[in-house]
C-alpha cells in the first residue's frame, strides 16, 4: 500500500522534467518561454515570459494567466480584467481570442477543429487568425462556428438564444465561407 505516494512523486517528477525540457527547447529555438516566480510551477501564481537570453520580456504578474508555454509568434494570456488576448514576442496586444467551451479558441481549434484558423474578436466582431498570429479573415461577424471540412458557418447579424447552459446562434442571413473568407453557399 506504500506504492501510491511513490507513484504520485514519480508523476510529479516526470511532469517537472518535461516542463523544464520544453523550456530548454524553447530557449534553444528562440522565441519566448513562460517562467514562474521562484522557478516553481504554479499555474495560478505569478507567471511571465523570458527570451532565450533569459531577459524578462513580460514581467511576473503582468497577466492573470499565461496559457501559452512557449512561442515564436504569439501567446494567449488573460488580463487582470479577464480579457483573453494574444500578444506578440514584444508584449504587444494583437487581438482578443474567442473563448469557447471552457478554453481559448486556438486550443479548441487545434484539438477539435481543423487547426488551421481560430476565432478572434476585435471591437466585438469575430474574425479568424492563423497560428502565426496573422489575421486571415477580418473581424466582421456577430456569430461564427469553427472550421470543419474547410468551411465555417458565419452571420454578420445574429441572435444568441439561450438553450440550457449553452446559447444557439440564429440568423436568417447566415452563410458558409472557406478558409480564405470566400462565400461558399447560403446556410440552410
Amino acid at each position: 500500500m506504500k506504492k501510491a505516494p511513490f507513484l504520485f512523486k514519480s508523476i510529479i517528477l516526470i511532469a517537472l522534467l518535461l516542463s523544464s525540457l520544453t523550456s530548454v527547447i524553447a530557449q534553444s529555438e528562440g522565441g519566448l518561454y513562460r517562467f514562474y516566480e521562484n522557478d516553481s510551477v504554479d499555474y495560478f501564481g505569478n507567471m511571465g515570459y523570458r527570451n532565450s537570453a533569459g531577459d524578462t520580456i513580460v514581467p511576473l504578474g503582468k497577466y492573470q494567466v499565461c496559457f501559452t508555454h512557449q512561442f515564436k509568434h504569439f501567446a494567449v494570456v488573460r488580463t487582470h480584467e479577464s480579457r483573453l488576448i494574444a500578444i506578440d514576442t514584444n508584449d504587444n496586444e494583437l487581438f482578443e481570442v474567442y473563448w469557447f467551451d471552457g478554453m481559448p479558441d486556438n486550443e479548441f481549434s487545434q484539438d477539435y477543429g481543423e487547426g488551421e484558423l481560430f476565432r478572434i474578436k476585435i471591437n466585438g466582431l469575430i474574425g479568424f487568425a492563423n497560428f502565426k498570429g496573422e489575421i486571415v479573415i477580418e473581424p466582421q461577424f456577430e456569430c461564427t462556428s469553427y472550421f470543419i471540412g474547410g468551411i465555417c458557418w458565419v452571420a454578420k447579424k445574429c441572435t444568441l438564444v439561450p438553450d440550457g447552459e449553452y446559447k444557439i446562434m440564429e440568423s436568417d442571413e447566415a452563410y458558409y465561407i472557406d478558409t480564405k473568407g470566400n462565400f461558399v453557399r447560403k446556410a440552410d
